[in-house]
């Protein structure tokens, strides 16, 4: 997938990703659509949901969910605006700017159905409207005195946001300004009688759920949410590299100023699609999010909703959080209006008394989702709100171990997510199990499965088969270790009468006995001695040089061997090894390996021989070389020389592509456009294989053919 041209449902653009764009002073309705399904009455397990009552522009809404159904539980129409509660052992006096209301009665932008009052969310669909702006204080005038203000973003509870830039520095990276009332910070001997109710680390952070403004006892004392002390200290708290830095705090009586750096990189969509980023680093990620979530949970907050487009990659690699704001206390309190997206949990608006820190392995789990498709998600991705469409039967050849990732994320039943039985003993929020699962999928998915398959024939000219090739294929798994790895040689005789099967045969056992006593190689044996060691491809081609070095040391000292009328023996050899996405081979002669990807069919080997050489120098085209008399005249082989100089290549593997690996009685007869069509269009390995056989006989077989194919699953 292109990362320059973001796919359909895939907003370009890193402020349209995250924020929905610059929004013109005095708007603010054009913000995204959100997410709504009808909503079943069930719960966690319920059925589907009636159909709405009809209703009439300005009568009294119909409960168009069944929430009298839903046993007390607050839906998204039940909940209220947030309003703070004033009490005794809450932020009593904390300031909150009045919000400008319009006499003009307002309808939704997606269903046009009237605004209820002040509600924030539209009751039909879903739709959150835009807050309109609020009257500036000298208090607010004075804090944002310093700062250009480039756009407003959408608020949050008590708090308003913006894009800026400093004035005395235009040109600067743009910083993200929260304004809001600071939060009461009191003693420790003033701290509130806690609530009995442990949170999900079975320890007593936050107040009763029964107010809107909820006191949390962090490092710095005991702060009030919403507030901006609630969000430095949870920043405080959960230290990570993939949050986002305050730069700055500013503080004026009752009402501050948190300045927070905007993190610049890829974003995630497009590092993800980069074709030479690897499941390893994809999964580095992933677990770095995973740590970063778990900390924030351990502080006592909860993301609203954990979107891809909130996730950017820097040059150095590192995966940052472009806003940290979007964040609620844990457990949550009543009435807090909650976005019904793609991403958030549904338990956040059908249950959200049953709201923990899994419901960030909800949204994780939709992350995953999205990044696997390449685009947002939408509606037509669910069944109903939190119900995804079956992912095995949209994607049943899906990677085992992804798949498991979102089953155990992205599920509408608590009980079906993160953690297991055993984890929920060490950790209940089940990301201690998400972050292993990474950690092992990292070392996995970028192993392919391979489909091997092989043929030789001695022709229909002549008598012998001078030709010998060895495969050696194992698959392995051990706990959470899995390795599906290939070993190919071949190896052609040349000489005729000289011997050139006595060759070909010896090259095939030095090779092998050579390599399979290496550590790289230990796995294609099954050997217990085999580890999950990685080792550089550099390490694993200079061992194949080697063999290859020492193979002809033996061939040529037998061919000069007095008595055995072998002078002149000597063959072509290839030595392909196929380990995770990685294909590393070794090459002396005429015979070839090529590799087929994506439509294209590219010839990895260069052909040592004297016709390549007038070829390389310009002095005869392709076309002229395949008639040249003395084609088949060989640079080097092994047993020809006293030394070789194998040449090796590295190349990497993507599903789906298929590695032949050919002695030249298939080239001489069948040319690269024939053979890209007959892989193309056969069904598998075998079928490959036999067809290339057969169609180099019928069109004369002057020569043995010899063909290995393995195709990456």
């Amino acid at each position: 997938m292109s990362s320059s041209t973001p796919p359909p449902g895939r907003p370009s653009g890193l402020w349209n990703r995250i924020w929905g764009g610059p929004v013109p002073e005095g708007a603010g309705d054009e913000l995204a659509p959100r997410f709504h399904h009808d909503l079943d009455p069930g719960g966690p397990g319920g059925g589907p949901a009636p159909e709405r009552a009809a209703e009439e522009p300005g009568e009294p809404e119909a409960d168009p969910i069944g929430a009298a159904d839903l046993q007390g539980v607050p839906s998204t129409v039940e909940i209220p605006a947030y309003r703070p509660i004033r009490g005794p052992e809450t932020a009593a006096d904390l300031p909150h700017a009045d919000t400008a209301e319009s006499p003009v009665i307002k309808f939704c932008a997606v269903c046009s159905a009237p605004r209820r009052g002040q509600s924030e969310y539209c009751s039909d669909c879903g739709w959150m409207y835009a807050t309109p702006p609020q009257a500036a204080t000298s208090t607010s005038r004075e804090l944002l005195e310093p700062y250009d203000l480039v756009s407003e973003l959408p608020s949050r509870p008590g708090l308003q946001r913006w894009l800026a830039r400093r004035r005395d520095a235009p040109r600067s990276d743009p910083v993200m300004l929260v304004l809001g009332p600071t939060g009461q910070v009191r003693p420790e001997d003033e701290t509130p009688a806690e609530s009995e109710a442990d949170d999900v680390h079975g320890e007593p952070l936050l107040e009763s759920r029964e107010i809107a403004t909820v006191v949390l006892k962090g490092s710095g004392g005991v702060v009030c949410w919403p507030s901006l002390a609630w969000l430095h200290a949870i920043h405080s708290d959960s230290q990570h590299p993939a949050m986002p830095r305050i730069r700055a705090e500013v503080v004026a009586e009752e009402s501050g100023l948190l300045v927070y750096e905007i993190p610049v990189g890829r974003t995630l969509w497009d590092a993800w699609d980069d074709p030479d980023t690897t499941m390893a680093q994809r999964c580095s990620w992933l677990i770095e999010l995973a740590e970063m979530l778990h900390l924030l949970h351990q502080a006592g907050a909860v993301f609203e909703g954990f979107r891809p487009e909130l996730l950017v990659v820097e040059d150095s690699g590192q995966v940052r959080v472009v806003d940290a704001t979007d964040l609620l206390p844990l457990p949550l309190p009543t009435g807090i209006p909650v976005e019904a997206t793609p991403y958030s949990a549904p338990e956040y608006t059908l249950y959200p008394e049953h709201a923990d820190a899994r419901a960030d392995l909800y949204s994780f789990g939709a992350v995953l989702y999205s990044l696997f498709l390449g685009r947002e998600l939408t509606e037509m991705d669910f069944e109903l709100q939190g119900v995804p469409k079956p992912f095995v039967q949209l994607f049943p050849d899906a990677h085992p171990l992804f798949t498991r990732l979102l089953l155990k994320t992205l599920a509408r039943d608590l009980s079906q997510r993160f953690p297991t039985e055993d984890g929920y003993v060490e950790d209940p929020s089940g990301f201690v199990e998400l972050i292993r699962a990474l950690q092992q999928a990292a070392t996995v998915l970028d192993r392919v499965r391979l489909e091997v398959a092989s043929w030789t024939s001695t022709g229909i000219v002549r008598s012998s088969n001078e030709d010998a090739f060895a495969v050696l294929h194992a698959a392995s798994g051990r706990q959470d270790s899995f390795h599906d790895c290939a070993l190919v040689l071949l190896a052609d005789g040349m000489g005729g009468c000289a011997a050139g099967e006595v060759a070909s045969a010896m090259a095939i056992d030095y090779l092998r006995s050579n390599l399979l006593q290496e550590a790289p190689f230990l796995h294609v044996t099954n050997s217990p001695l085999a580890t999950d060691e990685v080792f550089p491809p550099e390490r694993v081609l200079d061992l194949m040089t080697q063999a290859m070095q020492e193979a002809n040391q033996a061939i040529y000292a037998a061919a000069r061997a007095p008595g055995q009328h072998r002078r002149g023996m000597g063959c072509t050899a290839e030595a392909v090894f196929i380990q995770g996405n990685d294909l590393l081979a070794a090459h002396i002669g005429d015979s070839r390996v090529y590799i087929y990807s994506q439509g294209r069919l590219e010839q990895v080997s260069r052909d040592q021989t004297f016709v390549q050489r007038l070829v390389d120098l310009g002095q005869i085209t392709e076309e002229e070389a395949q008639f040249h008399p003395r084609r088949n005249e060989l640079q080097q082989a092994l047993g020809g020389l006293p030394v070789v100089d194998p040449l090796t290549y590295h190349r990497r593997l993507q599903p789906g592509d298929v590695v032949l690996v050919c002695s030249d009685g298939l080239t001489t007869h069948v040319d690269q456009e024939a053979l890209r069509q007959i892989i193309e269009r056969a069904p598998h390995a075998e079928s490959i294989a036999r067809r290339l056989i057969n169609f180099a006989n019928h069109l004369g077989g002057v020569d043995n053919t010899t063909v290995v194919v393995v195709r990456v699953q």
